[in-house]
């Protein structure tokens, strides 16, 4: 009798059973069909995708496999030991009337952190390899993100802007980007031009002087104020490069 050893569905053989094959062994076959099933899709308690609603805290079961939690209310989402439900347990969480926490067991991960949290109106795939979580997150909505696109947002929060290192200037001419960074910096090793953006937009330039620090030359500017550059070794210089429509300002402030 043909008779393949099957733990999942792609172990099967199309070929058999063969034809001569007497039907009492059909049992077999069957027991086989049964096996792949209940491997690939382990955990299975309803139909794959079925829509769980949960009004209030839930731990995720291995029988969840392949369904989906709707969170109608703010809840906690606990996650049954990752061992016990095994690599390729998945769930589509649907956060739909407030925020949810999803919190493995123990001192399990998911995306590397403790918890993570679902803002109202936004789903996660949750993913188990056996030992922790992976969560693919989708928020349509930007909750407290910026958008570069909207006008008169309300910052209450901030940044620490890390400097952009221009380099060491020898020769030639440096032109900051007002595009990049709002902090920028270089060494001044040689003479060399200082030239507008050609981004409008504004930035802090600040430059020092080496020992080998040579005359810095103003090109393209519309209009530039302030303190004159040196080429005193140490001393050091702010530059605010500003571009908008009506042209382009450099203002030097020197540091000492």
């Amino acid at each position: 009798m043909g008779l393949e050893t099957v733990n999942y569905l792609d172990d099967l053989n199309i070929n058999n059973p063969v034809a001569v094959d007497p039907r009492s062994e059909g049992d077999d076959h069957f027991r086989n069909l049964k096996n792949g099933i209940k491997n690939t899709f382990p955990g299975m308690a309803g139909r794959a995708w079925r829509v769980q609603s949960k009004g209030s805290g839930y731990t995720v079961l291995t029988t969840d496999n392949m369904s989906v939690i709707r969170a109608t209310t703010g809840i906690t989402l606990q996650l049954t030991a990752a061992a016990t439900l095994g690599n390729g347990h998945m769930v589509l969480v649907i956060a739909d009337g407030g925020v949810v926490t999803i919190d493995p067991n123990a001192s399990e991960l998911i995306n590397n952190a403790s918890t993570i949290v679902l803002t109202d109106g936004s789903m996660a795939y949750v993913f188990c390899d056996g030992t922790e979580f992976y969560a693919f997150i989708y928020d349509p909505t930007p909750g407290n993100a910026a958008q570069l696109d909207v006008e008169d947002q309300t910052l209450t929060g901030g940044v620490i802007p890390t400097s952009k290192d221009l380099g060491t200037i020898s020769s030639g001419t440096v032109t900051p980007d007002c595009g990049d960074r709002m902090l920028q910096h270089y060494s001044n090793n040689g003479a060399h031009t200082l030239a507008p953006s050609s981004n409008n937009g504004s930035t802090l330039v600040d430059i020092t002087n080496t020992a080998s620090a040579g005359v810095v030359t103003t090109s393209g500017f519309t209009k530039v104020t302030g303190d004159p550059f040196t080429t005193t070794n140490g001393h050091k210089f702010r530059c605010h490069i500003s571009k908008g429509n009506s042209g382009s300002l450099l203002q030097i402030q020197a540091l000492q």
